[in-house]
């Protein structure tokens, strides 16, 4: 309340309510622009169907099976399993099961070594192996995996 003059003169304050404020709509564009920035990557995720090879994925199946040939005595590839042999008279083969790749020892146990894989191929070589794994659309791993003293059998 004002006095003017010794008259004493309220000011009544209606709020419109049918209008928006230029705080309010600043609000509403900044929660849009939040929302309409996260949304692509809830897509990107939910759109893998199968897990894609990673480089680093592929490395760390390359040196466990390093260290599984490095420790066989017989080396084989039948139907495209790979069957090693190992000294204690243990059998380690390694298969495409599904989309993964899987180690057995002695036909029991699934240990997963790589998944979402589309192609796996074992061959024996001289004094090794060759294994090349891949996903589709991707580019196919090979490496060649060598030990000395090993008895071969194809």
């Amino acid at each position: 309340m004002a006095r003017i003059n010794g008259l004493i003169i309220g000011v009544i304050m209606v709020k419109n309510e049918a209008g928006v404020t230029l705080l309010e709509m600043l609000m509403s564009l900044f929660i849009f622009m939040i929302v309409v920035s996260i949304f692509p990557l809830f897509m990107a995720t939910m759109n893998k169907n199968e897990p894609n090879l990673k480089d680093f994925e592929v490395q760390l199946f390359y040196s466990q099976l390093v260290m599984e040939v490095r420790e066989a005595r017989v080396i084989s590839v039948h139907n495209n399993r790979l069957s090693l042999t190992k000294w204690d008279g243990s059998l380690v083969t390694i298969e495409k099961y599904g989309n993964k790749v899987r180690r057995l020892v002695n036909q029991a146990g699934h240990d997963v070594m790589l998944q979402g894989v589309d192609v796996v191929l074992f061959q024996v070589v001289p004094e090794g192996v060759t294994v090349k794994v891949g996903a589709l659309n991707e580019r196919i791993y090979e490496r060649r995996l060598s030990k000395a003293y090993i008895h071969y059998e194809q």
